[in-house]
């Protein structure tokens, strides 16, 4: 069985209000910086043994859901990266909350 590393990206959902990310925002502006919008997240990283199946990516979404964000007020992304014919190959794939369409890469859903 392959392995695969993942990496997932969790952020406060836009409507919730994040004190992390203003205190980080002030900090910036005190020191000179013009940024606005700052949110603070956090990243997880491990190996999995796996594929990038549609069954894989559900119970990711299922682990993501259920133990790497509180949904109700934290989006997630996350990146699949595997070995493919002796040559790294990364898949990315984004879900949120509000991603209608979980089966489908973010690289296949542009327009």
């Amino acid at each position: 069985m392959l392995s695969v590393k993942i990496t997932v990206f969790v952020t406060p959902k836009t409507t919730v209000l994040d004190p992390q990310g203003q205190a980080v925002q002030h900090a910036m502006h005190s020191l000179g910086h013009s940024a606005s919008n700052v949110r603070v997240g956090k990243t997880i990283t491990f190996d999995i043994e796996g594929e990038d199946t549609p069954a894989f990516r559900s119970a990711l979404d299922e682990l993501c859901k259920g133990l790497l964000s509180n949904p109700i007020i934290e989006d997630y992304r996350y990146t699949i990266e595997s070995q493919q014919n002796g040559k790294d190959a990364s898949m990315t794939r984004e879900r949120s909350q509000t991603w209608e369409n979980a089966a489908t890469p973010l690289a296949e859903k542009r327009p």
